[in-house]
């Protein structure tokens, strides 16, 4: 794993799947395995690995990504919990990244969903 690490906000990718984007004159230097730390609009933030490099150009990149774990004790990421109907993929991966550290509503099932 590289040790680069960038600053991103999340970024919704074509196929549906939340990935991120990363605005910084480095950003074009962007590979997989580097750290990203996202950062929502309403400051909520979390870490995340490079999955892919989907495009860069204009000092921007857009990537994929995947949940980070490891670091100090206690800083790993908590797993989502999600309803009885599964919604078939984790929820930060549906859409829900936004929602991070909330507990929402299955748009499928009505069941509550611990966004982590």
């Amino acid at each position: 794993m590289s040790n680069t690490r960038f600053e991103a906000s999340p970024k919704k990718l074509r196929d549906g799947s939340w990935g991120a984007i990363i605005s910084a004159a480095s950003a074009g230097n962007a590979k997989t395995g580097d750290t990203l730390r996202i950062t929502t609009k309403s400051g909520k933030s979390w870490e995340a690995t490079i999955a892919k490099v989907i495009w860069t150009g204009s000092g921007k990149a857009i990537v994929s990504t995947r949940s980070s774990g490891g670091g100090r004790k206690g800083s790993a990421p908590r797993r989502s919990r999600w309803c009885n109907c599964g919604m078939g993929e984790d929820p930060m991966s549906m859409g829900f990244a936004a929602y991070a550290g909330q507990i929402i509503t299955c748009p499928s099932c009505g069941g509550k969903i611990d966004v982590c």
